[in-house]
């Protein structure tokens, strides 16, 4: 018995609130509509940042930072675009692989293309936590189990706290046939989640273990 349809149960964390970081440019109209963003105006800041782009269109940070803006506000293929701007002037941007990665998963399923993106991203920074779980997720979703537990592993080295990357490996150990490791990692999954006070997280975790008692009966 595997957990069903375990790419939904996988974690795939919404960037949501992720801050533009801050660049040593100091062009005060760009810390301006970062400050924008960081204020939830997200509509002025994608404004002002097409007016820097405008002016100057070879502004790395300002093409990674609308590509964020856009990613909140739902205008995916703009995102897309941006990124990939940030990329062809910056190719050893790794937020920029990160994100592109993140969109053409979650948004456009190219689990291959993402799978090229979030490598590229790692290659630049072997110790790109966030990377090695997407990665994870897009090798899982192309039926990689070992790779993507592979990737969840190196995630967990570099973050121990890491929930997500506790419950994505123990689905995938579960998936895989390996249950007493599977059960320990949604244990651990689960009180990281507790003491973070991820209530949903929790009761994911939870529920997947309830599956594994209930294939062992």
């Amino acid at each position: 018995m595997k957990i069903r349809h375990w790419f939904n149960i996988l974690v795939f964390t919404i960037l949501g609130s992720l801050l533009i970081p801050a660049q040593a440019d100091t062009d005060s109209d760009y810390q301006d509509a970062l400050t924008l963003y960081r204020q939830g105006q997200l509509r002025e800041s994608l404004t002002a940042l097409d007016r820097i782009l405008q002016s100057n269109p070879e502004f790395v940070a300002a093409y990674y930072s609308r590509c964020v803006v856009n990613y909140d506000l739902g205008a995916l293929r703009d995102a897309l675009n941006d990124c990939t701007q940030a990329q062809m002037r910056a190719p050893d941007h790794s937020q920029a692989w990160y994100m592109r990665g993140l969109i053409r998963s979650q948004n456009f399923g190219d689990n291959q293309g993402s799978l090229a993106d979030f490598s590229r991203a790692i290659d630049i920074d072997p110790d790109y936590g966030a990377a090695y779980l997407k990665r994870g997720n897009a090798r899982n979703r192309l039926g990689d189990l070992a790779g993507s537990i592979e990737d969840y592993s190196q995630a967990i080295r570099i973050d121990q706290n890491d929930a997500d990357a506790f419950f994505n490996r123990g689905v995938a150990l579960f998936n895989s046939g390996d249950l007493a490791q599977a059960k320990s990692d949604l244990k651990r999954a689960e009180a990281l989640y507790q003491r973070q006070g991820n209530d949903e997280g929790k009761e994911r975790a939870s529920n997947a273990l309830t599956i594994i008692h209930q294939s062992n009966h």
